[in-house]
């Protein structure tokens, strides 16, 4: 049964951000929960500069993940961008590594896998058929009903689609969503802050 949890992002997650205020952010790849900052826990760049793009219709970069033994490395370790850019970071492997967190700052403006705001969101890639139920910041009830890959026609089709959750007001709309493994779902908050999404036990 698949897991969803956006404070803790494994090789089935992703993190996206949209850059919508120009200047330098510092952010950490980290292992330890939102508030705590350790030694460990290297400062990368990302510098955002003016750009044409209008919100919404800004550019997507890719920064992948990996673990280096000691901590987590993005590839670039360097990213420049232009504003209403978006980044996702993702990890494609996870052999013997722990789950991780993306936090950032700059600008007056701060980021958080683990506590999503506004232009910010979460992705799940689902391998397991089954019913997954899960709650926003710790409310309500929702739910992915999620199909075996082998019996549904138009495989390929349906795998392409990444259908997309929105969360306001702490709420998940929609509330019931049908997929079928190899399928990613995207939580997009499009209002709020300090936003988690994670299965109910």
């Amino acid at each position: 049964m698949d897991i969803v949890n956006s404070r803790l992002l494994t090789s089935q997650d992703g993190f996206l951000q949209l850059f919508s205020v120009a200047g330098e952010y510092l952010y950490n790849l980290t292992l330890t929960p939102e508030g705590i900052r350790t030694a460990h826990d290297k400062a990368f760049y990302l510098t955002v500069k003016p750009g044409k793009a209008k919100q919404g219709s800004g550019v997507q970069h890719d920064v992948k993940v990996h673990w280096d033994g000691t901590c987590y490395v993005p590839t670039p370790d360097r990213l420049e961008i232009a504003v209403n850019d978006y980044v996702i970071w993702h990890c494609e492997r996870m052999v013997g590594s722990p789950p991780f967190a993306v936090r950032g700052q700059g600008q007056g403006v701060s980021f958080s896998s683990s506590a999503l705001g506004s232009s910010s969101a979460y992705t799940h890639f689902f391998l397991t058929p089954g019913d997954v139920k899960y709650q926003v910041s710790g409310k309500g009830s929702y739910l992915v009903r999620v199909a075996d890959h082998r019996k549904v026609p138009d495989l390929a089709k349906r795998a392409a689609d990444a259908p997309v959750v929105t969360i306001r007001k702490g709420e998940a709309s929609p509330r019931e969503l049908d997929i079928v493994a190899g399928q990613t779902v995207i939580w997009a908050v499009e209002e709020g802050s300090g936003i988690t999404i994670a299965s109910l036990r």
